[in-house]
């Protein structure tokens, strides 16, 4: 089950990886306690199991996700058709960049809360948020930066010293985590 406040776990199982996986890519762009419920529909349809469901009977991942409405369907299809036989627990943030449809913030999110010791900053709409405000960074955009800009990495790369400035006894999931519950207002 996805609880978007608790998302943060170094522990999880290979069908919980798999779970964090579909949650990863169906949020980007959405509200997460909305994608959340669907996830977690399909979730308990797919008796916890998403990828075996997708992968059997050689399903239409994009009527699946239809039914649920996990949109964009045809850019959540491409991503979920790269990660369905990805080795979750090694795959790199490389080897997600190179899957369609998923982008720099989906990959860093998965890799970030999923195994501990990760450095990445997730440049989400709330992340630039208290990039501009709160860490007063400047030329940082309302948008996160096209997968294909160099733009990200540098944002990332002053994000990341900033943080280790600010805070230097979190972990970058525990900033993460907390930056979106504050500039999402659920603190």
């Amino acid at each position: 089950m996805i609880i978007p406040t608790e998302i943060t776990n170094y522990r999880r199982t290979d069908d919980q990886l798999e779970q964090f996986m579909l949650f990863c890519i169906a949020v980007a762009g959405h509200n997460a306690d909305t994608t959340a419920k669907m996830v977690n529909r399909f979730i308990g349809d797919a008796c916890g199991l998403p990828f075996t469901y997708l992968r059997s009977s050689h399903r239409d991942i994009d009527s699946i996700l239809e039914h649920y409405g996990i949109a964009p369907y045809a850019k959540n299809t491409a991503a979920l058709r790269g990660v369905l036989n990805m080795d979750l627990r090694t795959c790199t943030l490389h080897d997600l960049l190179g899957v369609h449809g998923i982008g720099h913030k989906t990959a860093r999110m998965f890799l970030l809360h999923s195994r501990p010791d990760e450095e990445h900053i997730v440049l989400d709409v709330h992340m630039l948020r208290w990039l501009r405000k709160v860490a007063k960074l400047r030329g940082i955009p309302a948008l996160t930066p096209h997968k294909l800009s160099p733009k990200y990495l540098n944002i990332e790369a002053r994000a990341k010293r900033k943080v280790r400035e600010m805070f230097p006894a979190m972990t970058f999931a525990e900033f993460d985590l907390a930056t979106w519950k504050l500039m999402s207002g659920r603190n």
